[in-house]
């Protein structure tokens, strides 16, 4: 359980709570909820993936770990790691209310990949679902 801010009066409120005490507002809509998979153990080199929302730091996933982030509202999340010397990243716009199951990937290019278990996702940026 973690505390979240209120989208309407700013009161710190459960993450689980489905309204607010102070003024009621609905709050279970706008949640966002990532369940993600880290690396493969296997993966020499690999190191946690930190995910970021709007900028500020909210979870990070170990390598062979399986996290469930919840998120008080939708926006800019952000997973990054280091991996040979150098900051990977990829940024992912997420409305409100978003529910998803992501693995975390390195493309052919090292390139860091958060992609649906069930996508295919090809270094030029593209993805097909088989």
């Amino acid at each position: 359980m973690a505390l979240i801010a209120c989208s309407e009066c700013g009161s710190e409120v459960s993450d689980r709570a489905p309204t607010c005490p102070k003024c009621g507002v609905p709050l279970a809509a706008d949640q966002v909820h990532l369940t993600v998979k880290g690396f493969p153990k296997r993966y020499v080199g690999s190191k946690e993936v930190e995910v970021s929302l709007n900028g500020s730091k909210v979870g990070s996933v170990s390598k062979g770990a399986v996290e469930t982030i919840v998120l008080p509202t939708g926006g800019v999340v952000e997973f990054s790691t280091q991996y040979m010397g150098k900051r990977r990243t990829q940024t992912f716009n997420v409305p409100n209310g978003t529910t998803a199951d992501l693995i975390c990937d390195f493309g052919p290019l090292g390139g860091l990949i958060v992609a649906e278990p069930t996508e295919t996702v090809y270094f030029t940026g593209f993805s097909v679902e088989l």
